[in-house]
């Protein structure tokens, strides 16, 4: 059996549990799976590490859009916009106004 310790170290969006405790429901410490029988306990560390992914990607989300200063769209139903449109020739306009 292989040791992988990345499979093995808790990570933050995980809520401190490893991987493969989520994923196979034992820990990879010593070479022998000990699988645990009680199906409501994993069940709720899938929820638990659900919910700390959702709250991890929003605040990754957010950050992201204050670096990129992301804003919302004022372009409101009913607001006239400008369409580019593909010109055939130079003194046709990129713009069309309509």
């Amino acid at each position: 059996m292989n040791f992988c310790p990345a499979t093995t170290t808790r990570h933050i969006q995980l809520q401190g549990f490893p991987p493969n405790i989520l994923l196979f429901g034992y820990a990879r410490t010593s070479g022998l799976p000990i699988i645990d029988s009680n199906y409501d306990d994993r069940q709720k560390c899938h929820q638990l590490a659900q919910q700390q992914h959702k709250r991890y990607a929003e605040q990754m989300k957010q950050q992201f859009d204050m670096r990129m200063k992301a804003r919302e769209c004022p372009i409101q139903v009913g607001d006239i916009v400008l369409c580019r449109q593909k010109t055939s020739n130079k003194s046709d306009s990129a713009w069309d106004p309509h």
